[in-house]
């Protein structure tokens, strides 16, 4: 690899690096906006958000207070985890993702061949593996991710079908707030919104938009809202 390789390596990395940031300020903003609604609608509860969770406080839901996770790990969604407190305890009714996969559109514009496809869709299933379990003694599960990008583009890609797989195959771009039992012993939970374009067409084509997110948004967090009020509000 020349020295200018090298350098423009590394700028393609920054760059997209930048890129990852402000779609997490994107998602984080939709976020904050919810939160503000609800501390509007409901000034006599105590809301906040938490950025990021220690796998241990997860693990703990399981074990009691026998950990074998590192102190160390934690996930960090880019929506963060938007909390209510109700008779001192914390009930999460918001957590959200959004993951952009798909470079491709990007190269063919600046004349580039096609490279590999990313690793998005690995970073959410190993979150979203720790979601099931944080909301596993619930009837609600307050999840949901946007993804977008030309990998998700069905009909250039099968990385859509990975996302499938970490919803156990239930139907994508609905809200699902609660647990369904789909056979004997599955259940799954959480709402999966994708959509993707094709590497032939502009970059951000299939972005989704804070309109489009917000109203999803806000139906998850203040249905659950509402079933922890009924069920430990008392």
């Amino acid at each position: 690899m020349t020295q200018s390789d090298g350098l423009s390596n590394r700028l393609e990395g920054n760059i997209k690096n930048e890129e990852s940031k402000i779609q997490d300020n994107n998602i984080m903003i939709v976020a904050s906006l919810v939160l503000s609604r609800l501390q509007s609608k409901y000034p006599y509860l105590k809301f906040g958000m938490d950025k990021k969770m220690m796998l241990r406080t997860i693990e703990k839901m399981v074990k009691g207070d026998v950990y074998t996770t590192s102190d160390k790990s934690f996930i960090t969604p880019d929506g963060g985890f938007l909390w209510v407190k109700i008779n001192g305890k914390k009930y999460y009714i918001l957590v959200s993702e959004q993951k952009r996969q798909g470079t491709n559109d990007k190269r063919l514009l600046e004349g580039k061949k096609r490279q590999s496809q990313g690793n998005a869709a690995e970073r959410l299933g190993k979150n979203v593996d720790a979601i099931d379990v944080l909301f596993a003694n619930e009837e609600i599960y307050p999840f949901i991710v946007f993804l977008q990008g030309c990998d998700f583009n069905d009909n250039e890609s099968t990385i859509g079908d990975r996302i499938r797989t970490i919803a156990k195959f239930q139907e994508i771009n609905v809200v699902n707030i609660y647990w369904k039992q789909v056979m004997k012993k599955l259940f799954v939970g959480g709402s999966y919104f994708m959509r993707g374009h094709s590497m032939k067409e502009l970059p951000g084509t299939s972005d989704w938009t804070f309109e489009e997110m917000i109203l999803p948004m806000f139906t998850i967090a203040e249905t659950a809202l509402n079933y922890y009020l009924k069920k430990y509000g008392k």
